[in-house]
């Protein structure tokens, strides 16, 4: 009943055309441009799919033309539109789990005793890692649209459809205030960038078992690429919905930046227009003046905020980003040496885990595990639910007759890696982990640092949108004087066309007069 009446007050598309300039924009070229979208990865990448829909359209970004029309979609139904993909993506991983021969031990081959000597082995971990590049992307975008949209800044730097472009007019009832509040807009676009970063990372582990399980070359190769079709399923399903329901986004840069003198005062303050889309502005003041360091400014000449995408901020983002793919990166690093020390796949340990938390066999040590387990637990309630496969059955099964896999779930042995056992892991792999971290870690960074220092050896760079706008003027230049030469030459036949009339008419006149 209340999604029913949530859906009468919302309308779920509302005209473009209302307010859109009435705060000027960032002009081209300046030190902090609009967002880029997936062809520039100077701001915000904007990874094409329908989890990523639906943040574009927290921000105006998404829409659909209707009788003559263009009018603009609100998130809550993205949302709704994304969870039938959602469903899909987590059966296909539920069905492959459970599909797994969870007694299955890894073949390592004549190795006597070392793993890393086996060729199929070594082509397994080069699989793994080609794997992840391959969602590489996908998983920092969801990261840092995450981070992006938790920064309580981009409220007021990134420009916003007003209650009256969204409506159609200024007065709205309770309900309607509270379906375009940014609370509700933050709730759909994070429950969907939640969703994004979960099937990627459900993905990415159990990839690890399924390459591991394999027997042959071939084998390990096909498996690796079956299954990325299952983090690109939300980009087929957004295409096939902009096909259907002719849904686009509204131009390149769909999120774009407010002007600096919209935004800031001259102390590095927010202006009253800024703090409009604020609940609360006294806590907002609070929260630049605690985020603004006078050290900074001795140094960097940052006035502002860090939280400011203008000054540190994107900054900020990528490092938190980069640093989460590092430990997404160590985990499973850690996880591929313990499954081949101990020969037990990475998603047995998974499902023992969930028939565990599903017969309640988990004891927790602390109030934090406890809720987790309890917040956990009723996720895979839900989860089992909705989806289109269930493992309820499953673990029935397995609680009436522990051994149906040929494996007890209540053996330590198959206990889920935690704290102490990445440690141990560690401690017997020192130099193959620091090596690792040392590789990410200059991958990550080194890139940034020379980006940075450029400008300390070879000076300021061009700048290639300056140059891009002589050379569009110039091409518009051009296209007017071609028209305006077409016009003038149509101009003059037309001339010449009433000349001829009127010589014809003379020569008729003269004609006529002779005879007379």
């Amino acid at each position: 009943t209340l999604l029913s009446k949530f859906i009468r007050a919302v309308p779920p598309m509302a005209t473009v055309k209302d307010d859109e300039a009435q705060i000027p924009m960032l002009p081209r070229g300046s030190s902090s441009p609009r967002f880029a979208t997936v062809d520039d990865d100077a701001e915000l990448d904007l990874v094409p799919g329908i989890y990523t829909a639906a943040l574009v359209a927290r921000f105006g970004g998404v829409i659909i033309r209707v009788q003559g029309r263009l009018v603009k979609v609100h998130p809550f139904f993205i949302m709704l539109l994304a969870v039938p993909c959602f469903l899909a993506q987590l059966s296909a991983m539920f069905a492959l789990r459970t599909d797994f021969k969870l007694d299955k031990d890894i073949d390592v081959g004549d190795s006597d005793g070392h793993p890393w000597r086996c060729p199929l082995i070594r082509l397994k971990s080069l699989m793994i890692i080609l794997f992840y590049i391959i969602h590489f992307k996908m998983l920092l975008s969801a990261v840092r649209q995450m981070i992006f949209m938790s920064n309580p800044l981009t409220w007021a730097e990134v420009k916003q459809p007003t209650r009256r472009s969204w409506l159609g007019r200024q007065d709205a009832n309770r309900l309607q205030r509270l379906a375009f509040s940014n609370l509700v807009m933050l709730a759909c676009v994070n429950v969907s960038l939640m969703a994004k970063f979960a099937v990627g990372y459900m993905v990415c582990v159990d990839s690890v078992s399924l390459i591991l399980a394999s027997d042959a070359a071939q084998e390990t190769i096909f498996n690796c690429l079956a299954i990325t079709f299952i983090t690109e399923l939300d980009q087929f399903w957004w295409d096939c919905l902009c096909v259907v329901f002719h849904l686009r986004y509204k131009s390149d840069c769909p999120i774009e930046l407010l002007a600096q003198d919209v935004l800031w005062n001259d102390d590095g303050s927010l202006t009253d227009k800024a703090l409009e889309h604020w609940a609360f502005p006294g806590f907002a003041a609070i929260i630049v003046r605690g985020t603004t360091f006078k050290c900074l400014e001795r140094i960097f000449n940052i006035k502002r905020t860090i939280l400011s995408r203008t000054t540190i901020f994107k900054k900020i983002e990528i490092g938190l980003a980069l640093l989460t793919m590092w430990f997404i990166f160590k985990r499973q690093l850690l996880v591929l040496l313990h499954a081949l020390d101990t020969r037990v796949l990475p998603v047995t340990r998974d499902v023992c885990l969930q028939y565990r938390l599903h017969s309640n066999l988990v004891d927790p040590h602390t109030f934090l595990e406890w809720l987790f387990l309890k917040c956990t637990i009723r996720l895979e309630l839900l989860m089992e639910g909705v989806i289109l496969i269930s493992a309820r059955q499953e673990f029935e099964d397995i609680k009436m007759n522990p051994t149906k896999h040929g494996i007890d779930c209540s053996d330590p042995k198959y206990d889920s890696m935690g704290l102490g056992t990445e440690a141990k892991v560690q401690a017997q792999y020192p130099k193959l982990v620091g090596g690792f971290c040392l590789i990410m870690m200059m991958f990550f960074v080194l890139p940034h640092v020379v980006i940075s220092m450029h400008k300390f050896f070879f000076g300021k760079p061009a700048d290639l949108d300056d140059e891009a706008d002589v050379d569009e003027q110039q091409q518009r230049t051009i296209d007017q004087l071609e028209q305006t030469s077409k016009d003038q030459g149509k101009q003059i036949m037309a001339l010449e066309q009433k000349l001829s009339k009127l010589l014809d008419a003379a020569n008729a006149g003269e004609a006529v007069g002779t005879r007379s």
